[in-house]
């Protein structure tokens, strides 16, 4: 075909290119979701996800550097969802306690509906020991390369990662992204938490980020230990249902600083 003066038919050629490189890029990440759902991070063989994806590894190689890459997308992907969600819970006209104990309630409904998702928070914290370097530092990285106020804008407006071109500063993009993914997430649990100390529905006067970590870290741990008991829990007739409404319970108290 011979292009026209304005290069049309070229330019198609090129949007073509794109979109299936998009689309190539899209089924790996799919494909990683659900090994790394089903399978600890461990078991996962990077030429298993090339294969679920109908490509030969070295085409993977084409999109991500190595699996933790992959992983870093995948939870890209999913914590993406994830933010989107815990916006339209803060969107709500409720206090600020509720809103909290929707955030709550949905953390452990995703625990059994998404396990990945606290996967996806435990593999990244290991980098972190692994690679013998602090949130701190990563933050002050990411500050110093794109600029304080550009790293603010892409932690508050909802839709400029998704316009942001994070190799352009980064080696790996997808672990610094995540690592943003990761601050919106835990200051839109401030925000209801700020919400709540406003509208005196929450009356503990800890610092917010520390009544932030506390509930996440309770949560995590008591999610974590049913897991691990599961046969046990079910060999006395203890459901999960128990443990949601006991555990949220708890952290109402807590809200209430009665604990």
């Amino acid at each position: 075909m011979v292009s026209t003066k304005d290069g049309s038919p070229k330019k198609d050629q090129r949007l073509l290119r794109v979109r299936k490189k998009e689309r190539t890029r899209s089924t790996i990440i799919s494909e990683a979701i659900k090994l790394f759902s089903e399978k600890p991070y461990d078991d996962v063989p990077l030429e298993g996800i090339a294969e679920a994806a109908f490509i030969s590894r070295q085409t993977l190689y084409n999109y991500f550097k190595n699996k933790e890459d992959v992983f870093f997308a995948v939870g890209n992907q999913i914590y993406k969802e994830e933010n989107e969600n815990m916006a339209e819970i803060l969107s709500h006209d409720l206090s600020g306690k509720e809103q909290v104990l929707l955030l709550c309630e949905k953390k452990f409904r995703d625990s059994y509906d998404k396990p990945i998702l606290l996967k996806i928070i435990r593999e990244f914290w290991d980098r972190f020991t692994l690679r013998n370097i602090s949130s701190e530092e990563v933050y002050n990285e990411i500050a110093e390369k794109i600029g304080a106020d550009q790293f603010n804008e892409l932690v508050e407006k909802p839709n400029l990662l998704d316009e942001f071109d994070f190799e352009t500063y980064f080696e790996e993009p997808n672990y610094f992204e995540l690592y943003i993914q990761f601050i919106k997430n835990g200051n839109m649990w401030v925000r209801a938490i700020q919400k709540g100390k406003q509208d005196n529905s929450i009356k503990n006067d800890l610092p917010d980020m520390q009544i932030m970590q506390f509930i996440n870290l309770f949560m995590d741990g008591v999610i974590h230990e049913i897991k691990r008991r599961k046969s046990a829990l079910d060999r006395i007739n203890m459901n999960s249902e128990t443990f949601v409404t006991k555990t949220i319970n708890l952290v109402s108290y807590f809200l209430d600083d009665q604990c």
